[in-house]
């Protein structure tokens, strides 16, 4: 994960990054986190597509995949932006997970 910084202000807003998706070798899992002051900006999709261009391009990943709340529509919508595809739901007691992947080409 990388610190995420909004470059007109100059001031860390938050963490992003491909990480190695439990050992699978060739896969990588998309992570965005930004402070709510900064979301509808379209920054997620912003790190988003350079992380997913730099897992493929210079890690050269085979598959990226991420999850997320059922409830968090804003996320859903950047990974749908993104190109990912819903491949399984993981419904839980208090919590169910949407798990996305993409594969190029996309």
């Amino acid at each position: 994960m990388w610190a995420a910084v909004y470059k007109p202000e100059g001031r860390y807003i938050g963490r992003c990054g491909v990480y190695p998706h439990f050992g699978v070798p060739g896969e990588g899992s998309l992570a965005f986190y930004l402070a709510r002051a900064y979301w509808g900006q379209g920054l997620a999709t912003e790190a988003g597509r350079a992380f997913v261009k730099f897992g493929f391009h210079e890690l050269g990943l085979s598959r990226i995949v991420t999850m997320v709340q059922v409830e968090n529509h804003a996320s859903i919508r950047v990974l749908e932006k993104l190109g990912f595809l819903l491949f399984r739901t993981e419904t839980g007691e208090s919590r169910s997970f949407y798990h996305f992947e993409l594969i190029p080409p996309f």
